[in-house]
């Protein structure tokens, strides 16, 4: 079983993944690697919103009915909170609706990941209240069969059928300090993967086709703290990583009354 005791493992696995990498390139089969946390030994691979539905139905309509809340909620806080793009595809708007919506914390279809090894270690151990259990560690090599190019956004996502890797363009126009579900991204190296309905419903660990491409590490819970430390000294703590203003608090409390209401 693979185990990480100390932020240098981080490199170590970081180093391994990069030489992986070259090595496919070499072989014409570049695959890029991307990294996700989970405080808890028994949480799945599955977007937050999954949790909450047992079925397509349920999942379709708590997700229509959380968005649609979230973005009315979020204009009365502050109309600048959501970025606003130009309508160049046909459905932007309703992708970009629902990435600032998961950044900012509320469940959607998309799962993050990101970049940056230290990132996800990062939520991995930064709930204390979780330092009774066994955290996760997940390298994923995404395959060339899920894109991470902009078609999608000429897309229903309601409709949308093929996984895609989603790496939003950054708005040049907009505040990140308004729009901070951007300032967020950007500070974790976010990446989000998108999944239909019904797929989102299988935890990606129980997806065969992805088999070969999931790496799994554990985090002894007895090793939490001091990796916790050695991240801190790194500047991984909340207020770099998490980011937050008057204005998003506001949106936290609004989240958690969406929460309540609408994910049963």
């Amino acid at each position: 079983m693979n185990i990480i005791t100390s932020f240098s493992d981080l490199k170590k696995i970081t180093k391994e993944f990069q030489d992986k990498r070259l090595e496919g390139f070499q072989q014409g089969k570049l695959k890029v690697e991307y990294f996700r946390g989970l405080g808890k030994e028994n949480y799945e691979l599955k977007s937050y919103l999954s949790r909450f539905a047992g079925n397509v139905s349920d999942l379709k309509r708590i997700e229509k009915e959380c968005l649609e809340e979230f973005k009315n909620g979020t204009h009365k806080i502050d109309p600048e909170f959501l970025r606003n793009s130009p309508p160049n595809h046909n459905f932007f708007s309703s992708w970009e609706l629902m990435w600032q919506a998961q950044e900012a914390g509320l469940p959607t279809r998309l799962m993050d990941w990101s970049l940056a090894i230290e990132t996800a270690c990062f939520f991995a151990i930064m709930n204390k209240d979780n330092d009774d259990s066994d955290g996760q560690l997940y390298v994923f090599t995404c395959p060339s069969s899920i894109p991470d190019h902009s078609e999608y956004l000429d897309n229903n996502p309601e409709n949308f059928l093929p996984k895609w890797l989603i790496n939003p363009a950054f708005n040049q126009n907009n505040d990140p300090e308004k729009q901070i579900s951007e300032l967020k991204r950007s500070i974790q190296d976010g990446r989000f993967l998108f999944q239909n309905y019904s797929d989102s419903l299988i935890a990606l660990e129980n997806q065969p086709e992805l088999e070969n491409d999931l790496y799994k590490y554990i985090i002894p819970k007895e090793h939490k703290e001091k990796i916790r430390n050695e991240l801190a000294s790194e500047g991984y703590i909340e207020s770099t990583v998490l980011p937050s203003t008057s204005v998003s608090r506001k949106i936290d409390e609004l989240i958690k009354k969406i929460i309540k209401e609408k994910c049963r």
